[in-house]
């Protein structure tokens, strides 16, 4: 299995000068914790500033933990429909969902193009910083 923080470089190293998504880029984020808000703010503009727009939608997000219990938080859903994104546009979005689940201490953000998807933990985005 391929290492997770690669994830958005595989995405970005798979475009030519261009990537196109036939349906939506879409990205669901916590939306109740510390830094939330200001994340999604900043996954907003910068989606709005590569694809033109958002359609957002507010939900629930449930996995099952290692104990085996159910953990449900709320969530906020940004979509972009978008034909093409050009190489910068896409390395811009990446770097925003960086920064945000940098700002959000988030374990994980779940991302999907076209019809792809990825659940990216912080471990893979954010390097640790050095003791």
């Amino acid at each position: 299995m391929a290492k997770v923080k690669d994830a958005i470089e595989e995405w970005v190293k798979g475009l030519k000068d261009y990537q196109c998504f036939p349906s939506e880029f879409r990205i669901v984020f916590p939306r109740e914790c510390d830094g939330c808000g200001e994340a999604i703010s900043k996954l907003r503009k910068s989606m709005s500033q590569q694809f033109g727009g958002t359609t957002e939608w507010d939900g629930d997000g449930c996995w099952i933990d290692p104990k085996g219990k159910e953990i449900c938080e709320p969530v906020k859903v940004l979509m972009s429909a978008h034909n093409c994104a050009k190489l910068e546009e896409a390395k811009k979005i990446g770097e925003a969902i960086v920064e945000a689940t940098k700002i959000a201490n988030q374990e994980a953000v779940f991302i999907s193009a076209g019809n792809k998807f990825y659940i990216l933990p912080k471990e893979g985005l954010i390097p640790k910083e050095k003791e």
